[in-house]
């Protein structure tokens, strides 16, 4: 008996995912400061995490500065979407 062809999901993204994502792939790293002044993005862990969900590898480097830690984000791999 055949098997039947499994449909694929497609995978839909939030403007501020998709605008995450295209920051990573082109400068390759992005902080919480930067996503907020330039992008409006409050929440850039929580759309790292949805990234993450999806399948992007994406690195956190926590960096200090006048005794301030921040969270820096660094692209490692990307999936096809």
């Amino acid at each position: 008996m055949p098997r039947k062809a499994r449909a694929t999901r497609r995978i839909t993204m939030s403007p501020q995912n998709t605008m995450v994502k295209d920051i990573l792939c082109k400068k390759g790293v992005i902080t919480p400061l930067n996503a907020q002044v330039n992008f409006g993005i409050t929440r850039l862990a929580a759309r790292i995490h949805e990234l993450r969900k999806i399948g992007f590898l994406i690195d956190t480097v926590m960096k200090k500065i006048n005794r301030k830690r921040y969270a820096s984000y660094q692209l490692v791999a990307t999936v096809q979407i």
